[in-house]
């Protein structure tokens, strides 16, 4: 029976795995991989190599348009578990409630075993932090804002700590007794790591949250906290340069966004697997691109107004219009205009990018291609629109 009994028991269960893991060395870690054919230059056989793991300062070596992995079973333990209650009423308020209560906990969790002949700082080994695993989920399904409600209890909490130690008693609390410095340690150099490789996650607004703890006056400065600034530094002007640069970095990060609200709320998984794909253009036969890839944008748009229009009637109960002269599809996009409250220009809009998608090809290979990212670019934006719209005037239903 899913209920919150078994919400709580099966999240705690994941925990406790996540923290016999840490005891043992076994933490998240990027795995890198590369063609075999940029070494061998055999393309004949292309396939990928899997470099070992490595430890999480190493891992730092990346860049985030490396070719990595994110190796952490309990973490897709975690979202498998998501994404077979969200959809039960009150379960996905459950499980991120529960969820906030393990991130604004922490926990600090030595890790006993080191390689005296690494010349990486002992300090970025020697502590780390379960709560990371319901940091980084919160940060994939795009709900940044239980991180700053989980962070802001526990800096409560240390404020109370503080007031406590300039009561008239006298009495003076031994911060780290209370694992203060040492859980927020462990929680910052795993979101160090998430930040160089997966920048796009932090918003400006996280970013100043966790700026701001930090920099808190803790008994003893973090040992992270130059790092940390370093990182966001490095992430603030990497940004500016793309601002400054013609780039798709906008449709990316609206593409995650849609990635995000697709998990979030439960729409066919096959959408999220073909957004993650998308950007996989076919190297030869680029005819094949608007009999394919077109041909499964189409199929995505359409999965995309059926599920919207869906999720619409399940929350309001009102059946789809049945106007004469009009198709499904037509109806539905019909259904969603009236609910989201699109406006004339907005369905013409819309009108024109599935005009896009239903002409036929027949033009040359390079505009084959470009024919398809057009197609894509504005796809996306389009989706994002829709999606967005729907999570703002449906959120509080879900």
């Amino acid at each position: 029976m899913i209920d919150k009994e078994y919400i709580e028991k099966n999240i705690n269960l994941i925990f406790d795995v996540e923290k016999r893991n840490i005891r043992n060395n076994k933490i998240f870690h990027y795995v890198e991989g590369v063609n075999e054919t940029a070494i061998n230059k055999d393309v004949s056989k292309p396939r990928t190599i899997r470099y070992p793991a490595r430890p999480p300062l190493v891992d730092m070596k990346l860049n985030p348009n490396d070719n990595f992995t994110l190796e952490w079973d309990t973490y897709t333990f975690l979202k498998k578990l998501y994404n077979k209650v969200e959809h039960f009423p009150g379960c996905r308020r459950v499980f991120v409630s529960f969820l906030e209560q393990k991130l604004s906990n922490l926990g600090a969790i030595n890790v006993s075993t080191f390689d005296s002949t690494q010349t990486i700082p002992r300090w970025f080994y020697s502590i780390h932090s379960d709560a990371s695993l319901a940091f980084y989920f919160f940060l994939k399904i795009g709900s940044n804002d239980s991180i700053i409600r989980a962070l802001q209890t526990k800096m409560d909490n240390n404020v109370y700590l503080d007031s406590n130690n300039d009561s008239d008693s006298g009495e003076v609390i031994d911060y780290e007794a209370y694992g203060c410095r040492d859980d927020i340690e462990g929680l910052f150099r795993d979101i160090i790591i998430f930040m160089h490789l997966e920048p796009t996650y932090f918003d400006e607004l996280l970013l100043e949250q966790l700026t701001e703890i930090v920099n808190c006056s803790y008994p003893v400065s973090l040992n992270v906290k130059e790092v940390f600034e370093d990182e966001i530094i490095a992430l603030k002007y990497n940004r500016l340069q793309i601002e400054l640069e013609p780039s798709n970095e906008e449709i990316n990060i609206h593409k995650e966004q849609i990635i995000g609200i697709i998990s979030k709320y439960g729409f066919p998984p096959d959408m999220e697997k073909f957004l993650l794909e998308i950007d996989e253009l076919p190297e030869s036969n680029l005819q094949s691109v608007n009999s394919g890839m077109i041909g499964k944008l189409r199929s995505f748009f359409e999965a995309l107004v059926k599920s919207i229009a869906e999720k619409i009637y399940i929350i309001t109960g009102e059946d789809y219009p049945s106007i004469k002269g009009k198709q499904e599809m037509g109806n539905k996009r019909e259904y969603i205009k009236k609910w989201l409250a699109l406006s004339d220009k907005d369905d013409k809009l819309i009108t024109a990018y599935v005009d896009i998608l239903h002409k036929e090809g027949g033009h040359a290979l390079i505009s084959e291609k470009r024919h398809f990212v057009m197609s894509k670019n504005i796809g996306i934006e389009i989706a994002y629109f829709l999606l967005s719209t729907y999570e703002e005037n449906f959120e509080k239903h879900e």
